[in-house]
């Protein structure tokens, strides 16, 4: 199995009244995408921690199935390690933007009218940086240039506690309340206000004025970091990955992670970037033996920090048109097996210019899916009436990697096509096969227990290849449980179920059995509302002991949870109050943050 991520930086976007009040997701037109929403899963995740900036960094750092809130090092380390640039413990790094200011006077009067000047050249630039390189002989403090208005500071040493804006962030304003803060902040202030004098005048920015395009003369200074360390993606997930972005960051990112960075030369980050070069990079990476391709695209937000509506759904059609649709059809001529995710990293709205921690829109495809949702489109609407939300970011990996398909209905693994011999009956077969009277019976839709005749073909549940080693009589009450509590949830949402059952079986605070835990009662409460009422005694159907099978032998779509709940029917506050995992249709999932049992 081939495993992609295409990333649309900054695609998802609130509705405008130039596209008849749809986003320009839903007003672009993508027909591979919708191709793949119609025949895949969707759902959002919030890509962004409570309390951390919605930045592409920690965003993209969720994506690729790190936590934030325990990885996040600061931008502009990743950005170094993509760069080649080594970094001692103590040292920091910062982004330095070649950007557009106004020319108003004092510096703090300033206007910011260009966070990228008008995309400088990477050529340009060069020339730039190494100018400041030569004006500029602080101690321990060093530029790189990078690419076009993207570059880098190194302090060796340096001070660590800072306040800094993005540029983005702050475009038309004046900059006076956006300077930097911190330890440093007079050093590195300075530097800002001299380096407006040096390149002001420089010669390659005249000569930009005279061709219309803005001057790049100021530097501008943020996103400060940390030598990052983040664990090993193959150790992590078992695969080998590469990464496929024009952007240090993303790059960066790849690499601190284990993944190999691949360069693709027409690769801007804007508009006008090798589309074509970037799948031909996926797939000869595929084809030499990765398992796993991280494949970014920056176009969609760059129109967004430009406020450019109509190059943004340029963009997207763009990305479905060259990336998509090529992709999936050379995947599918070359016969292979595969699963796509797609998704932005965050919001960029057009009308803020700057990102937000709106939970974005995910869709993962499988090749060979054959399920129809008539209609059905990918969008942030569309994604919000899914079946699946994910509140932490950095697991859906998991999830993806872990995710079978939308048309997904169990394995067949585990069961055997036994042709009844003479004298044979289903209690002799069930005892045969470790299965049980009542499985056999659902998977056969057989009425009793005497509707087997000789020679005639029987599929049974087979429970010997069961990871825990659980006799037939607890998997029959777990797929009555399943049955009960799920019977008419999604598939993945019926094996989530079983999932808790087995993870509460795993920790020290819960009974060690099926049974231990489903007719559990603590303090004179039913742990599962189902055996309080009787519907636990239901005869269960196929899906629920396919979902039983699955969830044993080791798929866990609820993500660690120990518990479930539906918002709609419980008035118990102890459950609401635990961190979710993941919300499935009408079931929300919880982990247990203590020992306690409650």
């Amino acid at each position: 199995m081939k495993y992609i991520v295409i990333l649309g930086d900054g695609m998802g976007d609130y509705p405008l009244k130039q596209f008849d009040f749809k986003t320009p997701l839903q007003f672009a037109h993508k027909p591979t995408i919708d191709y793949m929403a119609e025949h895949g899963v969707m759902g959002i995740v919030q890509t962004v921690p409570a309390g951390m900036p919605p930045g592409s960094d920690t965003a993209n750092l969720s994506v690729m199935g790190y936590d934030p809130v325990e990885h996040y090092s600061g931008r502009s380390s990743y950005e170094a390690a993509s760069m080649g640039i080594g970094m001692g413990e103590k040292d920091i790094s910062f982004r330095c933007n070649l950007v557009t200011l106004s020319d108003d006077e004092p510096y703090a009067n300033k206007n910011m009218v260009d966070y990228s000047a008008d995309e400088v050249t990477t050529d340009e630039a060069k020339v730039l940086i190494a100018e400041l390189n030569r004006k500029f002989t602080i101690e321990g403090i060093r530029f790189y240039s990078g690419k076009s208005y993207r570059h880098l500071i190194i302090w060796k040493e340096g001070p660590c506690e800072w306040e800094l804006t993005p540029p983005h962030d702050i475009i038309g304003k004046t900059i006076s309340a956006y300077l930097p803060q911190g330890e440093g902040k007079e050093i590195i202030t300075d530097m800002m206000v001299k380096s407006y004098k040096i390149l002001m005048n420089h010669n390659i920015n005249r000569k930009r004025i005279k061709r219309g395009l803005k001057p790049a003369n100021s530097i501008w200074i943020w996103g400060e970091g940390r030598r990052p360390l983040i664990p090993d993606f193959k150790t992590k997930y078992g695969l080998t990955g590469a990464v496929i972005s024009a952007v240090d960051l993303i790059k960066g990112l790849g690499i601190c992670a284990g993944m190999e960075s691949i360069d693709v030369p027409g690769a801007t980050g804007n508009l006008h970037t090798d589309y074509a070069g970037k799948v031909k990079a996926a797939l000869k990476a595929l084809e030499g033996g990765k398992d796993f391709v991280f494949l970014h695209i920056e176009a969609p937000d760059e129109c967004s920090h430009r406020n450019e509506p109509e190059n943004k759904v340029k963009a997207i059609e763009l990305i479905d048109k060259l990336v998509v649709k090529e992709l999936k059809d050379s995947l599918d001529k070359k016969n292979m097996d595969y699963k796509i995710l797609l998704l932005p990293d965050h919001y960029t709205p057009l009308s803020l210019r700057t990102h937000t921690a709106d939970p974005v829109p995910f869709l993962i495809y499988s090749r060979g899916d054959d399920i129809s949702y008539a209609g059905k489109t990918y969008s942030e609407k569309s994604a919000a009436e899914s079946a699946l939300h994910l509140p932490g970011g950095h697991k859906l990996m998991d999830l993806f990697l872990g995710f079978p398909g939308s048309n997904y209905t169990g394995s067949d693994e585990y069961y055997i096509h036994h042709k009844v011999m003479p004298g044979e009956s289903i209690s002799s077969i069930a005892q045969v096969y470790s299965s049980s009277v009542l499985s056999i019976m659902v998977e056969n839709d057989l009425g009793s227990t005497t509707d087997v005749v000789e020679s005639q073909k029987l599929v049974v549940p087979s429970y010997i290849p069961n990871r825990l080693n659980l006799p037939p009589d607890d998997i029959d009450l777990l797929a009555r449980l399943v049955h009960a509590e799920a019977g008419g949830e999604p598939y993945y949402g019926q094996v989530a179920v079983a999932a808790t059952v087995l993870n509460k079986i795993s920790s020290p605070h819960y009974p060690d059995d099926v049974k231990g835990v489903i007719l559990q009662i603590v303090d004179g409460h039913y742990q599962y509302s189902p055996y309080l009422d009787g519907r636990l005694w239901l005869q269960p159907g196929r899906s629920a002991y396919r979902a039983v099978m699955d969830a044993v032998n080791g798929w866990d779509p609820s993500l660690g949870a120990i518990g479930f709940y539906n918002p709609a029917k419980t008035g118990n506050q102890w459950v609401r109050k635990q961190p979710q995992t993941v919300i499935i249709a009408n079931h929300v999932f919880f982990k247990h943050p203590t020992s306690e049992i409650s």
